[in-house]
């Protein structure tokens, strides 16, 4: 990439998006071709280097054009899974948990840390409301490129669900919100899974 500043994520989430288009199942191939220009020039760079966010967006794009919604949720929780059990995010999330406890709760407590890690120019992150079986996150200094990107802003709803198979619990909703145009508000609730796999 070039040293010109731009929104941009590292290659490592990069790479556990398109591992993530398997949930496209007889689709992914269809999906696969049409974002070969991107995947020849994601082929030529090293752990250490940075993706365009604009990649991003076409994957997220692309993942939406072929399974819709609930396709693009699939991607960015098995995303996050892989992520928060990786290098980059593995440490912050198991140092959040032992000291907050197993929760969603403590989870998000270390997720704006995890954007500064893992993002470049790409906003940040503020959680104004984080009680037990509630939160709320705001994505705030969204990039313009992404403003009104429904695809995208659709598919951090994933995040959420991740966030909780990680800990054990159920997500039971999430609704988007937009404050402004550069911001994206996220309230977000869930419950405790019992052992016998009812929520409690």
């Amino acid at each position: 990439m070039s040293a010109a500043r731009e929104p941009a994520i590292k290659t490592s989430h990069f790479a556990a998006e398109l591992k993530a288009l398997s949930v496209l199942g007889l689709r992914e191939a269809e999906a696969r071709a049409r974002l070969a220009p991107v995947l020849d020039q994601f082929a030529a760079l090293s752990r250490a280097d940075w993706v365009p966010l604009a990649w991003d967006i076409e994957l997220t794009q692309t993942a939406f054009d072929f399974g819709g919604a609930a396709a693009v949720h699939q991607v960015n929780r098995e995303t996050f899974l892989a992520s928060a059990g990786g290098p980059l995010l593995g440490p912050l999330f198991g140092g959040a948990l032992s000291v907050f406890g197993v929760t969603p709760r403590a989870m998000l407590k270390v997720v704006a840390h995890g954007w500064v890690a893992g993002t470049h120019d790409l906003g940040a992150i503020r959680i104004p409301v984080n009680d037990d079986g509630v939160s709320a996150l705001e994505h705030v200094d969204v990039p313009e490129v992404l403003h009104g990107n429904d695809a995208w802003a659709e598919g951090q709803v994933g995040l959420f669900q991740g966030i909780c198979e990680f800990v054990g619990h159920r997500c039971l909703s999430v609704a988007l919100s937009r404050p402004s145009s550069n911001v994206q508000r996220y309230d977000f609730t869930w419950a405790v899974v019992g052992s016998d796999g009812k929520t409690q």
